[in-house]
């Protein structure tokens, strides 16, 4: 696991390893299962973090072709579970950390209660603040890191009914680019911002119909699948984005764009 302190680069820049250690925050959703599948094709050693019932953790594990895949149960509302995953993260001295765990609560009618909003918050941004914050120092150490933190949307253009989603994704990507300025070289941290993506249970619970007409107001004229969020992830955690830090990137065919007015004509 991790990269040899005994080998170094021009720069004190560590080589990649050739086996990478991965942490997957919210493996077991619909994008989760998608950006794990994606970074487990590589021969990555895994690690799975997610509220799901931990058997049904690890069985997807199982299906893995990953180097070694371990599952830990985590609630990311309780600080001591995160305070537990910031530490199992430094122990395994990852090289990738992926921060995806999220939950959408309220309508585009009704806010989110107090309480929801809350958890909103601490599962969507504090955890990926608390995670990053752990393991970007022994990253800058080493010379080599990666931290994809998914956003969304919603951070840029908000959320009509979900002000709680929107601003905690509005600090993740604020997160994204503090984090990218503390980096040394060979690290990075850049954010994916997806639109909507098919299956997933914000997405399904709105309904044939109404995801008829939702497609129908975006310029690409669908919804994101989950393997194109999960495609710009593993590209992110490679050796290929090394000099991409600190970037935004939207995946959502423009549906952003479109209410920023930064489409004209």
């Amino acid at each position: 696991m991790g990269t040899s302190e005994a080998v170094r680069l021009k720069g004190n820049r560590m080589p990649p390893p050739t086996a990478m250690t991965v942490l997957v925050t919210g493996a077991g959703g619909v994008i989760g299962r998608a950006i794990t599948m994606a970074l487990a094709a590589q021969n990555v050693h895994l690690l799975l973090a997610d509220f799901r019932d931990i058997d049904e953790l690890e069985a997807f594990g199982r299906s893995l072709p990953a180097a070694s895949v371990a599952a830990l149960n985590a609630d990311f509302t309780s600080a001591a579970d995160r305070a537990a995953i910031a530490r199992a993260a430094v122990s395994a001295h990852l090289d990738v950390l992926v921060n995806n765990a999220g939950i959408v609560a309220g309508s585009p009618l009704f806010a989110a209660a107090a309480e929801e909003s809350a958890a909103i918050v601490d599962i969507c941004y504090t955890a990926s603040a608390e995670l990053a914050d752990a393991i970007l120092p022994a990253m800058n150490e080493r010379g080599y890191g990666r931290v994809v933190n998914v956003a969304s949307v919603a951070g840029l253009a908000g959320d009509t009914g979900r002000a709680a989603y929107s601003a905690a994704k509005a600090a993740v990507i604020g997160l994204t680019r503090r984090l990218a300025a503390r980096t040394k070289p060979g690290v990075t941290v850049n954010a994916v911002l997806p639109g909507f993506v098919e299956g997933t249970p914000g997405v399904d619970a709105l309904g044939k119909e109404k995801i008829r007409r939702l497609a129908g107001t975006i310029p690409l004229g669908r919804l994101a699948r989950p393997d194109e969020i999960a495609a710009l992830v593993a590209f992110l955690a490679s050796d290929k984005a090394d000099y991409i830090n600190g970037a935004l990137v939207t995946v959502d065919g423009a549906l952003a764009a479109q209410a920023t007015g930064v489409v004209h004509g």
